[in-house]
């Protein structure tokens, strides 16, 4: 998840933007959902809301 944009807006306040360049399958490698949290995710249509909610 490269960072595509940083700003130190002042002392205490940052502001970063990146991109989403894994898949899901490489996202949840690093997540350990719960069963509710697992059921969030599955209730998301588009691939994208999910690496978005999951990142």
């Amino acid at each position: 998840m490269p960072v595509i944009f940083y700003n130190k807006i002042k002392e205490g306040l940052e502001l970063g933007i990146w991109q989403i360049t894994e898949s899901i399958e490489e996202l949840l490698k690093y997540l350990y959902l719960n069963k509710e949290e697992f059921d969030t995710l599955e209730s998301f249509k588009s691939e994208k809301r999910k690496k978005q909610w999951m990142s």
